[in-house]
């Protein structure tokens, strides 16, 4: 289970940051090598994003609003997100309305401005005190006083985006914020995808399970179409799908949009000087005696 869970975020984290990149030239496969190779040079950027995910009993869906940095290794964004717990009783819902900044590979910090509803399986026991909301916590890093584990994207996910990606349609041109862009249907390539996951387990020194990759790569089907700016090569758009493949006995899907904006205009990006460690929302979090 968890495997499939680092394996579907790093493909996730593969597609959502291809949208940095730049490319030069017309052929579709030679634009996204180039725009691969030449992702890191972008500076920033601005974006808006929704997603969705859905399985049997649980759905959620939110979206996102914010900046991009050093080709995703940081970024600042806020968010609204609703989750939803079906049951034969009464579903369980809570919504969230809050702020993300990644300041770092290991120093990420959260603060949220509401969160509605019940403990997803504790109904009735409040989720977190109303003192704090609004309240700043580090969650990743040496001060947060949790597990000091990458919360950041791998920039090169920006850079190796192609080795995952084959072009299955050329649907011309469409205009994005009054720029025309090649529009350019996608998918994942799974052989691709495993190379890709495996080189990334490597280069950060971590144990790869190729036949688990092999096999949470081939359950699910990736198809998705960009926006690139015929001009400037800039990706400004980028809609995705993720289903389980034919014949797989499930039915969760992830789908998610994001639109890129403001590239490489000047973005400060900084840790909250007042963060408190995560582990003081966690003991100020009631939970029922056992």
């Amino acid at each position: 289970m968890m495997t499939g869970h680092i394996h579907r975020f790093a493909i996730c984290s593969v597609l959502v940051l291809a949208a940095c990149s730049r490319g030069g030239t017309e052929d579709p496969a030679v634009v996204l090598e180039r725009a691969a190779s030449k992702a890191q040079q972008l500076g920033s950027a601005a974006f808006d994003a929704m997603f969705s995910y859905a399985t049997d009993g649980f759905v959620s869906s939110g979206s996102a609003e914010g900046v991009i940095a050093d080709g995703g290794k940081r970024m600042a964004f806020s968010f609204e997100a609703d989750v939803t717990v079906r049951s034969e009783g009464a579903d369980q819902a809570v919504s969230a309305v809050g702020d993300v900044v990644v300041a770092g590979e290991n120093e990420a910090y959260v603060k949220l401005s509401s969160l509605e509803g019940s403990v997803l399986f504790l109904p009735g026991i409040g989720l977190v005190p109303e003192s704090s909301l609004g309240s700043w916590y580090a969650v990743g890093g040496s001060g947060s006083g949790s597990v000091d584990t990458g919360v950041s994207p791998d920039p090169s996910f920006i850079a190796q985006q192609a080795k995952t990606l084959a072009v299955t349609y050329d649907r011309s041109y469409e205009t994005v914020d009054g720029h025309e862009c090649y529009v350019y249907d996608v998918t994942v390539d799974p052989q691709r995808a495993v190379e890709f996951l495996a080189e990334t387990a490597s280069r950060r020194g971590k144990t790869f399970d190729r036949v688990a990759a092999e096999t949470f790569v081939s359950s699910y089907d990736a198809r998705g179409t960009v926006f690139i700016d015929a001009e400037t090569f800039v990706i400004r758009k980028i809609d995705w799908t993720i289903e389980p493949a034919s014949g797989r006995e499930s039915a969760d899907t992830t789908s998610f949009s994001i639109h890129l904006h403001d590239h490489d205009d000047p973005v400060e990006i900084a840790p909250p000087a007042d963060a408190k460690p995560f582990v003081e929302l966690l003991s100020e979090t009631p939970l029922p005696a056992l």
